[in-house]
């Protein structure tokens, strides 16, 4: 049997875990180590957007096992160790990012900012559908960052659609034009919530 010294096994895990494992399984997930939110004690949180309206949200519970059958204890080695730590981990930021998108669903459902396609395939006409459903966000300068989020299938798909898109001028300035003025509007909408928002003292 090997001895059990607490401090190596601490060490140990840290760099297994934080800094070798944890990092590069998260790597592409919405959630990433980086991205830390301490709540310390309760079940919930309560949101309020810029117009004051609140919502709970529950939190959920994420965790994966780590076992070692006892007739493998022998055979076990550093690499097989680390495998499992990021067969962990990775199955744990699986379960944060459904938990995170069940939660956006629930929250545009009940805002009325769901846009569903009902099956139709991904064309520039469906993404500015959603667009106009989104709220931007723009910095001092008058920009904004529309950052998507979409599945490996979607991805490809959406860069093949706006790929096309660029072998069609006349498509593409119509496509331009759309977004220009969604832009426009969601600017001024936002300079008008940004000029109502109620300071904290």
């Amino acid at each position: 049997m090997l001895p059990d010294i607490p401090k190596i096994k601490k060490r140990f895990h840290k760099q297994c875990l934080v800094n070798q494992v944890m990092r590069s399984s998260f790597k592409g997930k919405v959630i990433t180590p980086n991205s830390n939110l301490y709540i310390h004690e309760g079940k919930e949180i309560i949101l309020t957007d810029e117009d004051g309206n609140e919502m709970e949200v529950t939190l959920h519970n994420s965790s994966v096992e780590i076992t070692i059958d006892a007739k493998d204890i022998e055979s076990v080695d550093y690499e097989n160790i680390l495998k499992k730590y990021s067969d962990a981990a990775i199955t744990t930021a699986e379960q944060v990012n459904k938990s995170l998108f069940d939660d956006l669903r629930k929250v545009a459902e009940s805002t009325g900012n769901l846009h569903d396609a009902k099956g139709k395939p991904f064309t520039t006409e469906e993404f500015l559908k959603m667009l106009e459903k989104t709220n931007l966000y723009f910095d001092e300068n008058g920009e904004c960052q529309i950052d998507v989020c979409a599945g490996k299938d979607l991805h490809e798909v959406m860069t093949k659609t706006f790929s096309e898109l660029e072998k069609n001028p006349d498509e593409k300035a119509k496509f331009e034009e759309q977004f220009s003025r969604i832009i426009k509007k969601k600017k001024e909408e936002w300079y008008a919530r940004e000029s109502n928002r109620k300071l904290v003292d």
